[in-house]
């Protein structure tokens, strides 16, 4: 990518009033470019001292100021993004806009298992309501007002978490138990099953297991839900196109029934969650080295963009060529970030080398996402001398680094064409050499020996109208059976054969 921006993402702080961030645009490229601006589609951002085209020179760096209006946002939102489009005629640079706004975080803690009770009594137990989030929660407990429970409180508002400190509220809960008392013995089965699908597409991506159990009196089963999410399938023809990470998210929302044996109720679980697809893209996917010496070396960098905002992924190198390599062999990109792939051409052998680049995409728990190929050409026509090895007691790893030799497009391009040059093939004759030239200074014409510089001359003239007189009768011969045609002799006449 020839422009560079700095920050690669803007994270502003939540709050009211505005914020500003200056975002830096550089060329690293050495020709002229036009630069322009494609604003976030949200009202909460807006750009200023940038104007609506912009040449900028190799090497040269240009400023603008992305502004954040926090009084602009609705209310109920956790999240807002937004996404500044750098636009040049080499590609686009994507800038990622965020604001995380505060939001509450509320658990509950303890429980209300009060086991066998006499009747005629009243239990309390009683249970918290903890909040961690940075936003105050109001709260209410609904309950079935004809039972003998008793709530204190039963609504209120809890503050958001100080310096970090979470803050709770106990909530007092009272049984007051009938004139008799129901007793379970024996043990309950307890059955599940995934209900009709509320919005989805595709296949159940939840698993239940186990999908039988029986529980104890007075003990507890586990049930593991299990979300594989699938990606969603692309439309055929040209006229399809790649949705982005974010646009592709797929919400899943499902229902599972709880059955238990003897008893009429069921319990129903919702289950909720989003698939997000995960994938990195190269740029540019093909490099092209130009001619390099041998034993010499020439370096690129290849961009890998995650293209997904919440999701990191890990790439792996794999081995594709002895000629090209690349470092770091493995690493991770983060969620919109950008890695830099350092590929180095280091030619052994004389002679034009191709090579395809395998690069493994996986996530973080290791599944494969994609498998990328980077396309990788380069040519050594010229012998380079070896470079010498590094020795010594007092050396240190980084002095065994090899320095980066990095080249681009127009160092590519006159490195093909020197090296597709003709050079002159034909010896010089003998009279031209300096080393030669004196010795006929001394020789005259009649020699019985050799030849003077004069006989010399006249012998190649005379070899060389034969060499083309020989060289013109066969061009014709060839000219003549293209076009179906025979020499002229005394029949033809030199007149055209009709076969």
């Amino acid at each position: 990518m020839v422009l560079q921006l700095t920050p690669t993402l803007v994270d502003f702080q939540a709050g009211g009033g505005e914020q500003s961030v200056i975002i830096c645009i550089k060329n690293t490229d050495a020709r002229t470019r036009t630069v322009r601006l494609r604003p976030p589609k949200s009202t909460a951002f807006s750009i200023s001292g940038f104007q609506q085209s912009t040449r900028l020179a190799g090497g040269l760096e240009t400023f603008f100021e992305v502004v954040y209006h926090g009084d602009k946002l609705e209310g109920g939102l956790e999240l807002v993004e937004g996404v500044l489009v750098v636009q040049c005629d080499q590609g686009d640079v994507a800038l990622a806009l965020r604001v995380r706004l505060p939001r509450a975080d509320v658990a509950l803690q303890g429980d209300l298992s009060y086991g066998l009770l006499p009747t005629e009594s009243r239990a309390v137990k009683a249970f918290q309501i903890i909040n961690s989030g940075d936003a105050p929660a109001v709260w209410k407990v609904e309950w079935d007002r004809n039972l003998a429970i008793s709530v204190e409180p039963s609504e209120g508002v809890i503050p958001a978490a100080a310096a970090g400190v979470p803050t709770a509220v106990s909530v007092s809960v009272g049984l007051l138990t009938g004139e008799s008392a129901v007793g379970i013995t024996g043990e309950v089965t307890i059955q599940t099953a995934t209900a009709v699908k509320a919005r989805s597409s595709g296949n159940n991506p939840f698993t239940i297991t186990p999908l039988t159990a029986s529980i104890a009196p007075y003990s507890k089963a586990i049930l593991t839900v299990r979300f594989q999410p699938t990606q969603q399938p692309s439309d055929r023809g040209f006229a399809s196109t790649t949705p982005t990470s974010d646009k592709a998210v797929r919400s899943y929302e499902y229902m599972a029934m709880l059955e238990f044996s003897g008893v009429a109720g069921k319990l129903k679980l919702p289950i909720r969650a989003k698939g997000y697809p995960g994938g990195v893209r190269a740029s540019p996917p093909t490099l092209s080295f130009g001619d390099v010496p041998t034993h010499s070396w020439a370096d690129q960098l290849v961009h890998l963009t995650n293209t997904s905002n919440l999701l990191a992924a890990k790439y792996e190198v794999l081995r594709g060529s002895p000629y090209f390599d690349a470092t770091p062999a493995r690493g991770t990109v983060s969620g919109g970030q950008v890695a830099q792939l350092l590929v180095r051409y280091n030619p052994k052998a004389m002679g034009c080398h191709t090579s395809s680049l395998p690069i493994r995409i996986t996530s973080e728990g290791g599944h494969v996402i994609q498998q990328l190929h980077l396309a990788l050409d380069g040519s050594s026509l010229k012998l380079g001398g070896k470079p010498s090895l590094v020795g010594g007691s007092d050396k240190l790893p980084k002095d065994f680094d090899k320095a980066r030799h990095y080249v681009d497009d127009e160092q590519v391009m006159l490195s093909k064409v020197e090296s597709t040059r003709r050079t002159g093939r034909f010896l010089a004759a003998p009279w031209e050499k300096p080393d030669i030239a004196a010795a006929f200074e001394d020789v005259g014409a009649g020699n019985q020996v050799t030849m003077s510089r004069g006989e010399y001359q006249t012998l190649a003239a005379h070899r060389d109208k034969y060499t083309t007189l020989m060289r013109a009768g066969r061009n014709e011969k060839l000219r003549q059976a293209k076009q179906g045609k025979v020499a002229e002799d005394d029949i033809n006449l030199g007149m055209d054969t009709h076969r």
